[in-house]
């Protein structure tokens, strides 16, 4: 590997990783890093969250064989509990000029993974951000459960649908590679984000075109309970709410950074994520308690999101459990 890297000074690509008791999956991270094909030198950058299983003994297994690639931190006190973003540190301290990404719960699969993506946004200067199709697996059971496509093809994706995430559509972070500059001068709103990565997508759809790769080179893991959605689905409805509450505030931000370009996208992601919350948490919480949450982010639902958000007041039986899903399946919160 390194022998193919001689006339390079320094890396090209950076690999972000963050990792919290991952004993069970971080090999298969570092393996899947360490598999790349590249013309060009890469580092990995891992931030070990004080981790309570051996997650950090396997990472300084691998520090130990690979000294001049694998590059960590290793946390005494958990930084995420404290409110603190992990992923900063490792931006902060990256050579590449490209950063890719990957958690250690995940892991890349195609050996030419990088290539293919920093070939495309070397060919194509006006790229900001590449990302492709995974695999969710089931972190328990280890059964594949589906094939994630962004689309049918390989196609730039527009600001409107980076803003939007609608039907599904997510930049898995596993698949993505992005160019260091965007988040060299990082504006308000990202900072008012609960997750890191809607504010890299939102920022390189700012800075040039985001470019969606129709080819399968990763895995996403599913079912993890120390993964950072882990957490959020164990929250209390009262902290669940607060978080989508922060995205809707955050996009708020957005829309004036961007002079309300995008501001029909804006507001309909804001419904559709408050909106979300509600109808998610509604189990964890009595009617008093949803009352008081809804009144934190009316304002944000829109019309139909609002009747609908009413209707989950109380609770509501089978026929009428029917007809309330068969509304939220034809978006009427969207």
């Amino acid at each position: 590997m390194l022998s193919r890297w001689g006339k390079y000074e320094r890396p090209i690509v950076s690999i972000h990783c963050t990792a919290y008791n991952h004993g069970k999956f971080i090999r298969d991270a570092l393996d899947g890093y360490l598999i790349q094909k590249t013309a060009f030198p890469f580092e990995v950058l891992i931030h070990d969250d004080a981790s309570t299983d051996d997650t950090a003994e396997i990472i300084r297994e691998y520090e130990k064989k690979y000294p001049n690639i694998i590059k960590p931190i290793y946390q005494v006190e958990n930084q995420y509990s404290q409110g603190k973003k992990p992923g900063r540190l490792n931006y902060q301290r990256a050579l590449g000029q490209y950063i890719a990404m990957c958690e250690g719960d995940d892991y890349w699969t195609d050996p030419e993974k990088l290539q293919v993506q920093i070939d495309w946004m070397q060919q194509n200067p006006e790229c900001s951000l590449t990302f492709h199709a995974v695999d969710y697996v089931d972190a328990d059971t280890k059964k594949f459960i589906k094939g994630y496509h962004y689309a049918n093809k390989s196609e730039y994706v527009s600001m409107d649908d980076i803003i939007l995430r609608d039907r599904g559509k997510m930049l898995m972070s596993a698949s993505k590679v992005f160019r260091k500059q965007i988040i060299m001068n990082v504006p308000k709103f990202c900072y008012e984000l609960p997750a890191g990565d809607y504010g890299i997508d939102l920022l390189a759809g700012l800075n040039g075109k985001v470019y969606y790769i129709n080819r399968n080179m990763a895995v996403y893991r599913t079912n993890i309970n120390a993964s950072a959605m882990g957490v959020v689905r164990k929250m209390d409805f009262d902290n669940y709410i607060n978080r989508y509450v922060r995205f809707a505030k955050a996009l708020s931000l957005f829309n004036v950074f961007t002079h309300e370009q995008y501001t029909n996208s804006v507001k309909k992601k804001q419904s559709s994520f408050v909106f979300n919350a509600l109808r998610r948490g509604r189990g964890k919480t009595d009617v008093k308690n949803y009352l008081k949450n809804l009144s934190k982010c009316f304002n944000y639902l829109n019309g139909k999101a609002k009747i609908l958000a009413a209707i989950y007041i109380f609770p509501i039986p089978g026929s009428f459990q029917d007809i309330k899903t068969f509304f939220w399946r034809f978006k009427i919160a969207r």
